[in-house]
């Protein structure tokens, strides 16, 4: 076996084979054969490998062909990551069904069952072909970015490529780091969830998120929101409604063995709330029509919007089942808490809405994203979504700049710039402490940008996003704020 897999410990592997014990047998080999820094994605549908292709990029692909339902599915998917390395797996292989999925566009066909030895010898060959053609992660982006600031064109597209992610939650801010480490964390205990925040802060990805990163993310996931459903039509939808032959089952038998997650947990009806505190207390639970309660293995995840202390103080909510589900508690941050992200979202979000947009891609320019960046968001990622989704549908050119956006979000940005005429206008503003800080960094480093961000504790690609907001904030803010600048950088070219 080739030496040297430590080389790839940062390849971002997918594998898509229908069949669970055979995935997580592959997931093992491949484990042990690259040591990969992250965990590889696993699949069992061609269907959601797809829908993660929109926001996810892979180095490392294997596809079992038994999961691949049409003909020409390979090409398909091959054309979707030009830029990944494709392994083709045959339970049935031949000569000529190696060559056929050759000619779809596979690097490599393996037959099944695999070896560590086979499976590192075909595949770090190729990877070292494919390592030398390739930038490295984030490189791109940072040259595009480095270019766009040379020549200072206007206005500067953005390109909207897939952004980071997080089990489809979408954010590289500070925030948001630490509600994903948090999900890792929860994720590996049983205990009840509690997730808390704003409407559309995105409980129902972070409850799907937990259940992907537990012990049962082979098993069922049921979701069910309490206030969008009469009060008969819940207790159907939990426990099941009708008897016999024309049984309709409900939430808790189609979940056994996985994660049932109640949204807006704080509208679920009285006597409900009871019958669920049996379940949460005893792991049993009386369905409807049946004679007796029976044993169920569930972990419930719970949301809320609403202040369930209110709640329970106005006698709506069972004080003893809250804290029974408020085992561990979590919070998602609004939207304008993580600032840094909603140009990641909205790029994604565009991403999401133009992919079958025959006028060609679309992209938002650097000033409608500071534009976005401006505005509080009152309805969060919901919201953004939303406004994303017009604007997808209503414009026309290929750019998105500011005069399009909608007007409250223009409004928003007007309020900003007045700031600098209040009675405190001789206070410096955070961006621009934000640029003295970095750029002190970046000097000291001797121009350096790998290694300030390095010690900022940011990306590269951050730095060059955040000297390309300055400049778009020194072209119309007043005269004393150049002055200080012009200080700043002064005293940073004179120090030693």
């Amino acid at each position: 076996m080739e030496s040297g897999p430590d080389d790839y410990s940062s390849l971002r592997i997918g594998i898509l084979v229908p069949a669970p014990a055979q995935c997580r047998a592959l997931e093992r080999l491949v484990c042990e054969g690259f040591a990969p820094n992250r965990p590889p994605e696993c699949y069992m549908s061609s269907g959601v490998l797809h829908r993660d292709l929109d926001f996810r990029r892979f180095d490392l692909l294997f596809v079992d062909s038994s999961a691949l339902q049409e003909s020409c599915a390979l090409t398909l998917l091959v054309e979707r990551c030009p830029d990944t390395v494709v392994i083709a797996l045959e339970e049935n292989y031949s000569i000529s069904r190696a060559m056929e999925r050759m000619r779809d566009g596979a690097h490599e066909v393996l037959a099944q069952p695999l070896d560590l030895d086979r499976l590192v010898s075909k595949v770090l060959p190729i990877l070292k072909r494919q390592k030398r053609k390739l930038p490295r992660e984030g490189e791109l982006e940072e040259c595009q970015l480095r270019d766009a600031l040379l020549q200072n064109t206007a206005p500067i597209v953005v390109d909207p490529s897939p952004v980071v992610s997080f089990e489809g939650m979408v954010g590289e801010s500070a925030v948001m780091q630490r509600v994903y480490e948090q999900i890792l964390r929860l994720a590996a205990a049983s205990a009840p969830v509690f997730i808390s925040g704003a409407p559309g802060t995105g409980k129902t990805l972070c409850a799907k998120a937990l259940h992907q990163r537990s012990r049962r993310r082979g098993m069922p996931f049921q979701s069910l929101n309490c206030g969008t459903l009469p009060e008969d039509m819940i207790e159907a939808a939990l426990f099941g409604n009708g008897s016999g032959e024309g049984r309709r089952k409900g939430a808790l038998e189609l979940v056994d063995g996985g994660t049932l997650f109640l949204d807006d947990i704080g509208a679920l009806p009285s006597q409900l709330q009871t019958r669920l505190l049996q379940l949460v207390d005893t792991g049993r639970a009386q369905l409807c029509g049946a004679s007796e309660a029976q044993a169920f293995d569930i972990r419930v995840i719970c949301a809320s919007a609403r202040s369930m202390t209110d709640e329970i103080a106005a006698g709506r909510f069972n004080e003893a089942l809250f804290y029974r589900l408020h085992v561990l508690p979590l919070e998602l941050p609004c939207l304008k808490k993580r600032g840094e992200d909603i140009s990641l979202l909205a790029r994604y979000f565009l991403t999401q809405h133009t992919r079958k947009r025959k006028e060609g891609p679309l992209a938002f320019s650097q000033a409608a994203l500071e534009a976005l960046q401006g505005y509080t968001w009152p309805g969060n990622l919901r919201e953004l979504n939303n406004m994303v989704q017009q604007l997808s549908v209503c414009h026309e050119g290929p750019v998105i700049d500011v005069d399009v956006l909608p007007e409250q979000l223009l409004q928003g940005q007007r309020s900003s710039d007045t700031a600098f005429s209040s009675p405190y206008s001789e206070i410096e503003p955070l961006w621009l402490q934000e640029m003295r800080i970095i750029e002190q960094v970046v000097e000291r480093f001797g121009g350096n940008v790998s290694l300030a961000a390095s010690a900022l504790e940011i990306s590269p690609s951050t730095i060059y996003r955040r000297r390309q907001s300055f400049q778009q904030k020194q072209a119309t803010m007043p005269a004393t704020h150049h002055q200080n600048i012009s200080k700043v950088l002064g005293g940073l070219h004179a120090s030693p």
